[in-house]
């Protein structure tokens, strides 16, 4: 039998040393492993018991002992950080567990700028054909991946945001080396733009956050210097200065007082290159202006604007709208407004034309919302809205389900076709899956777009087994143009107690559904906000027309009284 004895492991500093004759195959397989080794040791369940203990010296017998401790240059614990005889020491420093906790939040700041590193050579070679394909090995002209950011998502799994912030911030501190091949080893190599943060990121001295927010920092007040025209040199000499003190302090702070310290020095090096406060250059606020998604929390999504002037004022002129109690429509009777007993504009009455509470309990943000939303959503509804096409459509907002999916949702609406067995739902008639999604947000949550239901314009395909579309029909609309106007004339606008909502915002609503032989008619629709149609649509509000005119009763949980109200604001009340 050969017994195979292995070879003893380099002492450490040997080890060390050696690291710089690996080649970066070699260097990270070795890191990978190492790392991987360490996360499993500390996630096991006594791994407690790899930290060197500590132990005190002497007896102490104080009360307030730990407020004054701190450690010391060999990592024990002693008052004032010095060396005094009550302190708190440990045989192995490095062994212990603030030692190892330090080490891995560098090991993470370290693994941080590698990644950074390497998706700056992406962002650098993915528009190069030859490059990109002696490099990543993928072919010149088209990809399946539209940039780099987008590749880096693919190749690591991180979001597009995540990979995109990587590029950029390897952009901005990292040198550039452009090669014609990659035979030219000399290429063309800059310095790095930003050397103080460059240097302090490659050595794991600062955190991604404080890299994101010193860039920010440097880039704001760089921006604001050259629009005011301050002297490029002086401009220059600015940003080398405060790179370094942004650096130092990045040191010693937390992300946290960090970034509250780097928006500070901003405020403050702009008020001295801009002492008048001189607006910033047009063509500067052009180009930040821009919406987009930034990600969700729950089931929310977070959508984050910046706009100029004109666009600020529309959305003000929007907010304050929708959040205004004493605005009353300029064409419309003085009579319009009903004042409660607490002294506010309710414009809202009873069946005894006796002013009533609002119920509106909404935020002024959610009121602002809804309104947006509500314009948002007439304004895809025009035919001829400018708009560019999507493949020769109009632009319109497209949900797509499954048939059974379908079926329930207009059964639980009331707009079920009249051949409809509820049944089919259970008996296994229909198939058991369920697709619900949206464009652009993916999965999207069936009970979020039911009220829709009511006015939406539903094309039927069908689908194969393999999700090919095998037949498109038509759509149909449930209220059409006609009984739209009709409605826009009697309600004015949105018709619930107290709305202010005009009718172009507005959506149609089936009072009675199909199940209880609702017609779709004037008498059994009526103008409803998008806050208020959702209202309608879970059952909070009970609406009946009586000559002519909508009254809304609230569920008995927010309104004990049961009272009816009218709106108002639109119509005055009849005396």
């Amino acid at each position: 039998m050969t017994i195979i004895v292995p070879s003893p492991l380099p002492a450490l500093p040997e080890l060390l040393d050696a690291l710089d004759d690996l080649n970066t195959a070699d260097l990270t397989a070795l890191l990978e492993q190492g790392l991987t080794t360490l996360s499993r040791r500390v996630s096991a369940a006594h791994a407690h018991d790899e930290f060197t203990p500590f132990h005190r010296q002497t007896p102490d017998t104080r009360q307030d002992w730990g407020t004054s401790f701190l450690p010391n240059e060999k990592g024990h614990y002693a008052t004032g950080g010095k060396n005094n005889e009550d302190a708190i020491v440990c045989d192995d420093p490095a062994g212990s567990l603030p030692s190892i906790i330090t080490q891995a939040a560098t090991l993470g700041r370290l693994c941080e700028n590698v990644e950074t590193a390497l998706a700056g050579i992406v962002g650098r070679i993915f528009p190069l054909h030859e490059q990109r394909l002696e490099l990543l090995g993928l072919p010149t002209g088209r990809l399946a991946h539209k940039n780099a950011a987008d590749y880096l998502r693919f190749q690591t799994h991180v979001g597009f945001g995540v990979a995109r912030r990587r590029v950029h911030t390897a952009n901005a501190i990292h040198p550039d080396t452009t090669l014609a091949s990659l035979a030219d080893a000399a290429g063309t190599t800059t310095e790095p733009p930003l050397p103080e943060v460059h240097d302090a990121a490659v050595d794991g001295d600062i955190t991604p956050r404080a890299t994101q927010a010193i860039i920010d920092a440097l880039n704001a007040v760089d921006e604001e210097a050259r629009s005011v025209s301050t002297d490029p040199e002086e401009v220059t000499k600015l940003i080398h200065d405060g790179e370094k003190t942004l650096v130092d302090q990045a040191r010693e702070f937390d992300d946290n007082a960090f970034t509250a310290y780097a928006s500070g020095w901003k405020q403050r090096t702009s008020t001295r290159i801009n002492p008048d406060g001189q607006a910033p250059d047009d063509k500067i606020a052009e180009k930040k202006r821009g919406l987009r998604r930034i990600g969700t929390r729950g089931k929310l999504s977070i959508w984050q604007c910046a706009t100029d002037q004109a666009g600020d004022e529309l959305l003000s002129t929007l907010v304050h709208a929708m959040n205004n109690p004493r605005a009353t429509p300029g064409s419309h009777s003085e009579n319009t407004t009903s004042t409660s007993e607490a002294g506010t504009e309710t414009h809202a009455v009873d069946a005894d034309g006796n002013p009533s509470e609002s119920l509106d309990t909404r935020t002024r943000d959610q009121k602002a919302h809804d309104a947006l939303i509500g314009v948002l959503t007439a304004g895809l509804k025009v035919p001829h809205n400018k708009l560019p096409d999507q493949g020769g459509a109009r632009p319109q907002m497209l949900v797509t389900i499954d048939l059974p999916l379908l079926l329930r949702m207009m059964h639980q609406s009331g707009i079920a076709p009249k051949n409809f067995d509820p049944a089919w739902l259970t008996d296994g008639t229909l198939p058991s899956f369920e697709l619900s999604q949206g464009s652009y947000t993916g999965q999207i949550s069936p009970a979020a777009i039911r009220h829709l239901l009511c006015e939406a314009e539903i094309l039927p395909v069908v689908l194969g087994g393999a999700g090919q579309v095998l037949d498109v029909g038509t759509s149909e609309r449930f209220f059409d143009k006609h009984l739209r106007k009709a409605l826009v004339a009697r309600d004015g606008g949105c018709a619930a107690p107290g709305c202010t909502t005009p009718a172009p915002w507005c959506e149609s609503h089936h009072i009675d559904p199909a199940r209880n032989h609702g017609p779709t008619s004037t008498a059994n629709g009526v103008l409803l906000c998008h806050h208020d149609h959702r209202l309608a649509d879970r059952g909070d509000w009970d609406i009946h027309i009586i000559d002519d005119v909508p009254w809304f009763t609230a569920p008995p949980y927010i309104d004990p009284g049961q009272v009816p109200r009218r709106n108002t604001y639109w119509r005055p009340r009849r005396e």
